[in-house]
């Protein structure tokens, strides 16, 4: 047993002892993603900015990009600012949808599909798209 630190929502890494998980931020903000090494106990903040959070992470199929849902706070207002893949050392980012609506929980499929969660009004459904990443 091993205690890595604050967190929910993990998702292993598909061939290296990383986890990916949420995280309370440090600067007070929403939610943050983290990175944390298994062997060393190190965590990596994917997207320490203030005022934006990061949720709902999990990884691709080669192991290259952590997908998450961006949550933004404005005049103490949460608002969901869309899907986005960042890279393992959290250098770079791609945007996969433009936001405006709830979105969280993307997921990378075999086929290089990516699913994902989104809620429009009252009804929460399942919406998919060809990963950009793969090309």
């Amino acid at each position: 047993v091993c205690d890595l630190g604050e967190g929910f929502a993990p998702a292993w890494h598909p061939s290296r002892d990383l986890v990916a998980c949420q995280r309370a931020s440090r600067t007070g903000g929403p939610w943050t993603t983290v990175i944390i090494d298994v062997a060393t106990g190190h965590s990596t903040d994917l997207w320490p900015e203030s005022g934006r959070g990061a949720i709902s992470p999990s990884w691709t199929a080669d192991g290259r990009w952590v997908l998450l849902a961006s949550v933004v706070e404005r005049d103490q207002h949460t608002g969901f600012d869309g899907l986005w893949a960042i890279s393992l050392e959290g250098a770079r980012r791609v945007r996969l949808t433009q936001g405006g609506v709830e979105e969280w929980c993307p997921r990378e499929g075999p086929d290089g599909r990516i699913v994902y969660a989104r809620r429009e009004g009252e009804t929460v459904d399942l919406w998919s798209f060809a990963s950009p990443l793969r090309k």
